[in-house]
C-alpha cells in the first residue's frame, strides 16, 4: 500500500513488542466463571429429553453440583480410566432411604473439610398425591419412574429425586456388584468425565439461549449464591440443609 514502507514494519513491531511487554507486566485477571444457578437447572430441565439415559444423567449431576456446592472435580473423575471407587462417588456412597437422603464425596480440594463426610440431599418437599400437568403422582416412586419434564420446580431442583430416577431408570438397575461404579456413568456403564460434562454444559446453556462462562467451580458458585439469597452465610449451613 502506498504510504506504507519498512520504517513503518519497524515501528509497528516494535510497539507490537511494547505492548506485549505490558500486557505481561499487568496483574493476573482471574477466568471469568458464571454460576450455576436454579433459573439455568429450570431451563435445562425444560430442554432436555428427559426418557434419555444421558439427558437424565446430565440433570442429575447439574442439580447434584448445585445442591452439594461442589466441583465438576468433587464428583467426576478425569477421564473414566481415572475412575477409582475408593477415591470417587459409587453408586455405593448414594443413600436414598426416609426424608433425608446422602451422598459421600471422598475427595474435595475445599480446605478445611474433612474427606469422606454424607452430604444430606432431602427428599422434594411435595405432597401426595400430587397433580402436575403430567398427570396426577400418587407417591415418590411414581415420579421416579416418570420421564416427564412437566414437573414442579421443588421437584425439578431435587438431588433426591434426580439421583433415585437415575438409578431406578439407568442402564446398570443394580446389576454391578456393591454398587462400585460411577452413579453417574454412560450406557456403557463408564463413569462421565468431568470435560464432557463441562462440553455438554456449554451446549445445553446455549441449546437454552443462554451464553455463560460455566466451568468447573460454577456448581458451588451457584451453591453458595442460593445460600446468600437465603441469608445463609456458611457453606456447612448451606450442605446441612441440602441447599
Amino acid at each position: 500500500h502506498a504510504g506504507f514502507d519498512i520504517a513503518s514494519v519497524h515501528s509497528f513491531r516494535n510497539l507490537h513488542a511494547l505492548v506485549d511487554g505490558l500486557d505481561v507486566l499487568q496483574p493476573h485477571r482471574p477466568r471469568r466463571r458464571d454460576p450455576i444457578l436454579q433459573q439455568h437447572l429450570l431451563a435445562f430441565a425444560t430442554q432436555l429429553n428427559h426418557s434419555l439415559h444421558t439427558h437424565r444423567c446430565f440433570l442429575a449431576l447439574a442439580v447434584t453440583l448445585f445442591a452439594t456446592v461442589s466441583r465438576f472435580g468433587d464428583l467426576l473423575p478425569p477421564t473414566p480410566a481415572d475412575f477409582d471407587p475408593a477415591a470417587h462417588v459409587t453408586i455405593a456412597d448414594v443413600q436414598l432411604e426416609g426424608a433425608c437422603g446422602f451422598i459421600t464425596i471422598k475427595q474435595t480440594k475445599t480446605e478445611n473439610q474433612c474427606s469422606w463426610e454424607p452430604k444430606p440431599i432431602p427428599r422434594p418437599d411435595v405432597s401426595f398425591p400430587l397433580a402436575t400437568a403430567a398427570g396426577t403422582f400418587r407417591c415418590l416412586d411414581d415420579l421416579v419412574t416418570s420421564t416427564s419434564k412437566d414437573l414442579p420446580p421443588e421437584v425439578m431442583l431435587s438431588p433426591y429425586f434426580h439421583l433415585a430416577r437415575l438409578l431406578r431408570l439407568g442402564p446398570d438397575r443394580g446389576g454391578t456388584p456393591d454398587g462400585q461404579i460411577s452413579p453417574f456413568h454412560h450406557v456403557d456403564l463408564l463413569s462421565v468425565r468431568q470435560t464432557h460434562f463441562n462440553d455438554d454444559l456449554k451446549t445445553v446453556a446455549l441449546a437454552c439461549g443462554l451464553q455463560p462462562h460455566f466451568s468447573g467451580h460454577s456448581g458451588r458458585i451457584g451453591g453458595q449464591s442460593a445460600a446468600e439469597a437465603t441469608g445463609i452465610a456458611s457453606v456447612d449451613a448451606l450442605q446441612a440443609m441440602g441447599l
